[in-house]
């Protein structure tokens, strides 16, 4: 993609401080402090460049500006999730184009203060968990402490891996009206955003390469360098590839997607909580192979859920026994439990003595004025000017607004009071400055909004490095409620220039160690495998589906209907059947020819049936994201334009765009195709993929041909079929006679050579079989001894004797051979994936579940 340059709208060589009148009316709100210009209306000089920039482009070039950052985000599927929001979970992620610069000496004033304040966090979680001096000395309130609804009591005494108590840290800044910084929120257990900040400047880098190699911004990759070094670090067992992986809740998280790309970026195995067991106090992944030991698990989940046995009994993320591994030493957590309880509001009040008292200095980075209503002298002076404060709770994270009494009615300000009252320790009581504004371009030019900062922090070594940029947040609230469904809320990239100590900018070194060549690719998770082994499924269903409604499209064509083909839309019909692409009941026997094109409509777009061609390839589009860590590149870009030809398409639309569609996207399956063959490492993420394609394959041609060889099928319906199976050119350059029934059916299941029929299927699954872990030496696994049986059952199979007569054979056959295609998925299941659950949605047809269940 090609980057931006601007054309400027009218030449300048060089502008000064003082903009031109009437240029850019914009400013911050009165009271606020505005990150362009200062209080008496002077641009500051270090946003020279961006102001001409934007302020000189032309409209035109702004708004393609625009669309670019967009497509780009769009094209990395960019989102964060609303769990139960309505319009949907997967929300799109908004990058501003206009980046925050900051000025290099308020940055480093920024920094200092950050460094200081993890210092601190950590030596307070260091005391609370073991001599309690704060406590006993009555600094913080025990209350806070003791009573605090994430204190982990068993984790009292505990010595974390590694000494330290605190890896990864953020924190919640904004400016008041004299440009000083305040913290709204610390975030200690699991920071999220630094994976978007790394999407942002990704993204914003590329697009305004010109301006960021003027400011010679400091790079953000030597941030994520020394946070992987820090996780390796605290490994317990000497071991140079020690085995990281990132615990995450999973789809039902917010930050999914941030997971899910920090995860490959920082090369560490994206893992759930069923993906791990802890045996004898040692915390093992679960993978295809058995069982391997975890040394170092990056937790992106809260406290309270990361173990069902001694933290929260209900918790369905977590990891049974992880405290008592963590405890005995035997893995180490990135962050340590116990740490999220320093997250709380109420703490806030407490920092400026508590940094006294355990570091000896003054707490630099002040917090925004907070009072825990739990004090009694507090609790007063707010009840006493009850319309200053805003409110909200004291130990966990607000989910709405905050309680404002000044903007409430007076009864809603009575109830409100009667609750503080009640239990004031539930509440602390804030006083907010007006947030810095900073200039922002949508649709209608350039705006002011209000702006916060997420800044990120990591140890390195004995003390801590700060990320040089950060997480903007334009109209959002700055305590730390990350991720709202507030309409216009967007993020920016922040950009600080060279430091004078800085990052630099010298490509990582290659490593002096040598490593162990290797193969192969047993210690991937189980969970994931089965993933893989799904997505290869969906994909041949995907296609199946394209293809027979494909087919059914084309003998709606009213220039070549006739009776031959009203039979072979018939069959075309029944094969959707099969499939339960379209419901029995919908089609009756009087159906005329416009009715089972609407038929076939709504069986390529209806969103609301399960089985549509929409709702495949739907589906597939999830475990995409889902497996995305273990996709190229290439297969990543082709298996997400696979639902671009249904948008826009609706049932009411002619057949012609329906065809078109249908034909882009079989195209664009070739394209899966091509790429996982020529670009995928022979491995076992390749292996379970094929296996997915191939048993889907097998399935769904067994299923086609019983529905398309009726008794008494006519040539059409074996044209058709062959059609279907892109097996017709084969057929005649081989069979110079007319379509008979025993070749065809030769043809596409008893031929080796056909990658369509059904024993290439079973060949190539029973090699890939072979090459799998065995349960045992000797024992075949019973999948193994599944596939061969059906691979015997082929080539023994006498055709034109099951195709002679009435063609029960043939059914009989068919019948066998769907039957052992759908145990051998089950056993396949249960030999490789038995940690993982069955969550997929793909059912065998009616007619196989009556044959399981016949006696």
């Amino acid at each position: 993609m090609v980057y931006f340059r601007p054309r400027m709208s009218q030449p300048s060589p060089h502008q000064p401080l003082d903009p031109p009148a009437g240029s850019f009316a914009a400013r911050a709100e009165a009271g606020s402090y505005d990150e362009w210009f200062s209080a008496d209306g002077r641009l500051r000089e270090s946003q020279r460049r961006l102001y001409e920039f934007f302020t000189q482009s032309a409209s035109a070039d702004l708004s393609a500006l625009r669309r670019v950052i967009r497509g780009r985000i769009d094209h990395q599927e960019v989102t964060f999730n609303l769990l139960g929001a309505p319009g949907g979970t997967a929300r799109p992620w908004h990058l501003d184009a206009i980046p925050l610069l900051m000025d290099v000496g308020e940055w480093q004033v920024l920094e200092t203060g950050l460094q200081q304040r993890a210092r601190l966090l950590s030596a307070m979680h260091q005391d609370f968990f073991g001599p309690r001096r704060l406590l006993h000395a009555g600094v913080v309130p025990p209350q806070l402490v003791l009573g605090h609804p994430s204190f982990a009591r068993a984790c009292s005494g505990w010595l974390p891996v590694g000494g330290h108590r605190l890896h990864v840290y953020a924190a919640d800044v904004s400016r008041d009206a004299d440009g000083h910084f305040v913290v709204y929120s610390d975030r200690t257990a699991a920071p999220a955003g630094a994976g978007y900040a790394l999407e942002n400047r990704l993204v914003l880098g590329r697009s305004l390469s010109g301006l960021f190699e003027d400011y010679d911004v400091e790079r953000v990759r030597g941030f994520f360098d020394v946070m992987r070094r820090c996780v390796q670090e605290l490994s317990p067992q000497s071991t140079e590839e020690p085995r990281v992986v990132l615990l995450s809740a999973g789809a039902q998280d917010e930050s999914s997607f941030e997971h899910a790309y920090l995860a490959r970026y920082l090369g560490y195995e994206l893992v759930e909580g069923r993906d791990l067991t802890v045996r004898d106090s040692v915390v093992y992944l679960k993978t295809l192979s058995g069982l391997k030991r975890v040394d170092v698990v990056f937790r992106r989940i809260h406290d309270l859920w990361c173990d069902p046995l001694e933290l929260k009994e209900d918790s369905f993320m977590g990891v049974p026994g992880l405290v008592e591994a963590a405890m005995e030493g035997s893995v180490a957590l990135v962050n340590p439990l116990g740490v999220n309880m320093l997250e709380s509001a109420a703490m806030k009040p407490y920092l400026p003595a508590a940094c006294e008292f355990l570091l000896g200095e003054s707490l630099q980075l002040p917090s925004v004025e907070t009072l825990w209503c739990g004090d009694e002298s507090a609790f007063q002076s707010v009840l006493q000017n009850l319309e200053s404060y805003d409110f909200k709770p004291a130990f966990e994270d607000r989910r709405g607004s905050m309680w404002s009494p000044v903007a409430m009615s007076a009864a809603d300000r009575a109830s409100f009071v009667e609750r503080l009252q009640a239990a004031p320790a539930r509440y602390v009581a804030e006083r907010w400055p007006r947030l810095a504004g900073a200039p922002v371009l949508d649709d209608d030019g350039i705006r002011y909004g209000s702006v916060a900062l997420r800044a990120f922090i990591c140890r390195d070594g004995d003390d801590y490095r700060v990320m040089p940029g950060g997480l903007a947040r334009v109209d959002a609230t700055p305590d730390g409620l990350f991720l709202t469904d507030t309409t216009g809320e967007a993020t920016k990239d922040v950009w600080v220039p060279a430091l004078p100590q800085g990052w630099g900018k010298t490509p990582t070194g290659m490593p002096d160690r040598r490593v162990e060549l290797r193969r192969g690719g047993l210690d991937l998770p189980s969970r994931l495998l089965d993933d893989i082994y799904w997505l290869g499924r969906y994909v041949e269903r995907a296609e199946m589906t394209a293809r027979l409604l494909r087919a059914g499209f084309d003998r709606c064509n009213l220039e070549v209907a006739g009776a031959e083909q009203e039979a072979a839309l018939a069959a075309v019909v029944e094969a959707l059947i099969a499939l339960e692409v379209v419901s029995p009941g919908s089609v009756k026997r009087t159906s005329t020819r416009a009715a089972l094109t609407a038929l076939l409509e709504g069986a390529l777009v209806d969103a609301s049936n399960a089985s549509s061609l929409r709702s495949v390839i739907g589906r597939l589009h999830q475990l995409t994201v889902t497996v995305r860590s273990r996709l190229s590149r290439d297969a990543w870009n082709v298996l997400k334009r696979l639902s671009e030809p249904l948008e826009g398409l609706y049932p009411e639309d002619d057949v012609g765009p329906a065809i078109e569609a249908l034909d882009e996207i079989l195209l664009t399956l070739s394209a899966v195709s091509g790429t996982t063959m020529d670009n995928m490492v022979r491995g076992h993420v390749w292996m379970f993929l094929d296996m997915g394609r191939r048993v889907e394959r097998g399935i769904l041609t067994v299923s086609v041909i019983r529905a398309m060889l009726p008794a008494g099928a006519t040539l059409i319906h074996m044209k058709a079929l062959l059609e279907i199976a892109d097996s017709l050119l084969t057929y005649r350059a081989r069979y110079l006679s007319s379509l008979q029934v025993a070749p065809v059916v030769d043809l596409l299941m008893t031929d080796a050579t056909n990658p369509r029929s059904l024993l290439f299927q079973v060949d190539t699954l029973q090699r890939h079989i072979a090459q799998l872990p065995r349960l045992g030496d000797v024992v075949r696994s019973r999948a193994e001894q599944r596939i061969i049986s059906l691979n015997a059952a082929l080539l023994t199979a006498d055709v034109m004797q099951a195709c002679s007569g009435d063609g029960n054979g043939l059914r009989e056959l068919l019948e066998d051979c769907g039957n052992l295609l759908w145990q051998f998925s089950d056993d396949v299941t249960q030999s490789w994936f038995t940690h993982a659950d069955t969550s997929h949605a793909v059912a065998a047809p009616q007619w196989i579940d009556e044959e399981l269940e016949a006696p």
